[in-house]
């Protein structure tokens, strides 16, 4: 199970990250928002930015484990190469 879902994270790791920063930009437009009208934040803008940092958190280390993945193989075929 958990290991689907660390697939699921390398492979979807940019898009985890652009919907993680939707959430902040979506929090940080909202609190603008109600500031400029002199009015209470609504109780959900600090906790959707929470879960937008989370969010884009995991899709970073989606990325940077793909990366590392990718660098592996390249390694692994190189040394094939050079070995044959």
């Amino acid at each position: 199970m958990i290991r689907k879902i660390w697939i699921f994270v390398r492979e979807h790791g940019r898009i985890l990250m652009l919907v993680g920063m939707a959430f902040v930009i979506t929090a940080v437009a909202i609190l603008f928002q109600s500031r400029q009208m002199s009015g209470a934040p609504s109780p959900l803008v600090w906790p959707a930015a929470i879960v937008g940092i989370v969010i884009y958190v995991l899709g970073r280390v989606g990325v940077a484990l793909d990366a590392r993945a990718r660098q592996r193989e390249s390694k692994e075929q190189a040394s094939d190469t050079e070995s044959q």
